[in-house]
């Protein structure tokens, strides 16, 4: 599961209609790999019009897009992440014990309207990352200021499978946004509940996720905003009511076919593009990407030289009729311009369901994207502003180490973590400590970077 965070807020749109959730973007790395959050500080940040919230949520590394969702009577929040590539809500059990971090853990005996389903069901879900264990319980349940009662989610007691993304990210769950179809335990969705007790006017949801720092963006729970495109809507009928699923008519680079595949999924749980590991090696040899490492799963996932940005050519992804263009400063990530992440990764879907291409935010932060539940359609439109961003952006990478900082730095680093990982190596060691003290460091003048760690993950979408 990919890691992903923004800032995002709460307010009605209409009376018992339509709520939008803005994100705000922390700008970072895309990298599909694990992404460890490290904070300068909490997020929420409540004012409001209308008699409305706003929350604020931080998307980290342009790789998780998070926000507020409350669970109880009285509300307990927790930081989930908005994923349209699972169906599932979950969030930490009161009994964690593997991979639990810091999270907050529902207090089920704090919530008057919480019950335990029974009998008891084992809720087991399996991401592209690992996989979480737990239980199932009811309770209600408000996102965007949409009260939903009697809904089932996940109380997860082991999310040993999700690894250190998890256990040091900010994000405390996740809450799936595809359909019920593949819904572990058929449980419904969150929105499929709002819909079905006539708690948005349309059943209509949709992203615009931003694209640098300081610029918002926005889940829109029951409608649309026209604010926040360009030009009309271009709508895709699904073709298969699993996943946010479409017809693929095509995929090129400068008008050349690089893909068979005719099928792609619009997931705002992957931050990147992922499809057939042949195909994504082919495309990264044409631009001149190449792997991270030569062995492993580091195989799959690439860099390039920011040098050659000019000259890359433009991908472009055909859908429902219509082109949709990606430039290199699209689907390449500057990092500190030198060296540039290519925004693609290597996926293998099992035979039963078949090649595809994940269309992630990589995608998704140029198009504004609506999720039609009710028409079974994807809208697609140029996001407002749509331009291409690729800024510079700091890498703290698999080493880091305080000896070049300033004495307090070094002095403070020594008291947190020197015993354990020697000052003058630069190592995995280091990039632990820097996540896991990354206030009292940056308090302390170290210019640690707000970055992923390279380790082992994939996305939140649900394929299995």
């Amino acid at each position: 599961m990919r890691a992903i965070l923004t800032a995002l807020g709460l307010h009605s749109l209409q009376a018992a209609a339509m709520t939008r959730i803005p994100f705000h973007v922390t700008r970072g790395i895309v990298e599909h790999r694990q992404a460890v959050l490290r904070s300068g500080g909490d997020s929420l940040n409540a004012s409001g019009t209308s008699g409305a919230g706003k929350v604020t949520v931080d998307n980290f590394q342009d790789a998780q897009y998070y926000g507020d969702v409350s669970i109880g009577s009285p509300p307990q929040t927790f930081k989930v992440i908005f994923d349209t590539g699972s169906s599932n809500l979950w969030v930490v059990a009161p009994n964690c014990s593997k991979n639990c971090g810091r999270h907050p853990k529902l207090s089920e005996k704090d919530s008057s309207t919480y019950r335990r389903v029974t009998p008891s069901r084992p809720f087991d879900l399996t991401y592209g990352s690992g996989s979480v264990k737990g239980y199932l319980g009811t309770d209600v349940v408000t996102m965007g200021g949409i009260k939903v009662t009697n809904q089932t989610f996940g109380e997860v007691f082991d999310a040993g499978g999700l690894g250190a993304a998890f256990k040091v990210g900010k994000f405390d769950g996740i809450l799936g946004m595809a359909w019920p179809t593949i819904s572990v335990d058929q449980v419904p969705p969150v929105f499929s509940s709002m819909i079905a007790q006539g708690d948005v006017s349309e059943p209509v949801f949709a992203f615009q996720l931003g694209k640098k720092a300081g610029q918002d963006g926005e889940l829109v729970l029951g409608g649309i905003d026209e604010a926040h495109f360009e030009g009309e809507l271009h709508y895709v009928p699904l073709s298969s009511e699993t996943y946010w699923e479409v017809a693929l008519d095509s995929m090129t680079l400068d008008g050349r076919s690089v893909s068979s595949v005719q099928k792609a999924i619009l997931d705002t749980g992957t931050s990147v593009l992922a499809g057939p590991t042949d195909e994504v090696h082919a495309i990264a040899k044409a631009v001149g990407a190449h792997p991270v490492l030569p062995f492993g799963p580091f195989k799959k996932e690439y860099i390039v030289s920011c040098s050659k940005l000019s000259s890359m050519p433009t991908l472009t992804v055909t859908l429902g009729g219509k082109a949709f263009a990606l430039e290199p400063a699209d689907y390449v990530i500057n990092i500190a311009g030198k060296e540039c992440l290519f925004g693609f990764t290597g996926i293998d879907m099992p035979p039963q369901i078949g090649p595809l291409w994940i269309l992630g935010d990589v995608f998704l932060r140029k198009y504004y994207t609506v999720f039609d539940v009710g028409q079974k359609r994807v809208g697609l439109a140029l996001a407002a502003s749509g331009v291409s961003v690729s800024e510079p952006s700091t890498a703290l990478g698999t080493e880091w180490s305080p000896s070049d900082e300033p004495k307090s730095c070094i002095d403070k680093a020594k008291a947190l973590c020197g015993g354990k990982c020697g000052l003058k190596a630069k190592n995995a060691c280091w990039v632990q400590c820097a996540t896991e003290h990354y206030k009292e460091l940056k308090a302390a003048g170290c210019t640690v970077p707000t970055a992923t760690v390279l380790g082992l993950s994939n996305s939140t979408e649900h394929y299995r």
